[in-house]
């Protein structure tokens, strides 16, 4: 019981620094619906410091989810390690894979792993859509409705991206 009490604070101090403390970002998809709240990750491939980066994001709908980035191999330039990106998506599912990225392209991503909070997980599977880019396509049911989900991570202009699809 005292885990669970410690979980729930701690997830209303990460609900409050997103609401209160952070700039929000505007974003507008193809519908013309504006956000005011960040839907993207983005970590630059340049800066030489090898730490875990968090964050707090929202899909389209307004639903919060989690982005890890965790550098797992040094090298001298982070344009040149491997990555493991995790996702969590509160009452649904965790994900990961990690992408080995050299002179700023996917040389590889590999090891995908999906495990439900909720529902089922019926299927996923990681595709390489470019050199610059990758999706890992979740197909998870909650109930009686299944979702196409998963996300997607791709390089541009010497940044490491990812966003829920």
């Amino acid at each position: 019981m005292k885990k669970k009490s410690i979980c729930f604070i701690l997830s209303l101090v990460i609900f409050s620094f997103v609401f209160f403390y952070h700039e929000p970002h505007v974003l507008a998809n193809t519908n013309s619906f504006k956000s005011p709240y960040p839907s993207e990750a983005s970590l630059d491939l340049n800066d030489n410091t090898f730490i875990v980066h968090q964050y707090a994001l929202f899909d389209e709908q307004g639903n919060p989810y989690f982005v890890t980035i965790t550098p797992v191999f040094s090298s001298e330039r982070m344009s040149n390690g491997t990555y493991k990106i995790s996702y969590n998506v509160p009452n649904a599912w965790n994900a990961f894979f990690y992408a080995k990225i050299s002179n700023n392209k996917f040389t590889s991503c590999y090891s995908p792993s999906v495990k439900p909070l909720k529902g089922s997980v019926l299927d996923y599977h990681l595709s390489r859509i470019s050199s610059t880019s990758e999706s890992l396509n979740i197909k998870w049911k909650s109930t009686l409705i299944t979702y196409n989900t998963g996300f997607k991570a791709w390089i541009s202009n010497g940044q490491l991206k990812t966003k829920k699809i």
